[in-house]
């Protein structure tokens, strides 16, 4: 009998979104859209990486007015605690999002040891 992976992948995706490490962003990105100071201050950080990104891809490289600036933003992110709270919900859903990327590729992996 023939599977259809795409049911599973799908199924995946739902149970993504009701576990505890998804709602716990979610949560998160809700108390980030309810206090001003920190959405301005996650807009910088993000823009600060845009722009980082941007100047490797032209081969450009960061010089240190800019490097101070990460620097301050990512200061003012660690000291936050909303967005210190974020950091840890990344974390714990990236944890997860490796076990099950470890679970997916476990067959594969199998065929060649």
């Amino acid at each position: 009998m023939a599977i259809n992976i795409y049911d599973s992948v799908n199924q995946l995706e739902k149970d993504l979104r009701q576990s505890d490490q998804y709602q716990a962003l979610v949560d998160v990105f809700k108390k980030i859209d309810a206090d001003e100071e920190v959405s301005k201050l996650m807009d910088e950080f993000k823009k600060i990486q845009k722009d980082f990104v941007e100047k490797q891809q032209r081969g450009e490289h960061f010089n240190e007015e800019d490097q101070q600036r990460a620097m301050d933003s990512s200061k003012k992110m660690q000291e936050n605690e909303i967005t210190k709270e974020l950091l840890a919900a990344e974390f714990q859903l990236n944890t997860l999002l490796q076990d099950i990327n470890e679970a997916i590729y476990k067959p594969i992996r199998e065929l060649y040891e």
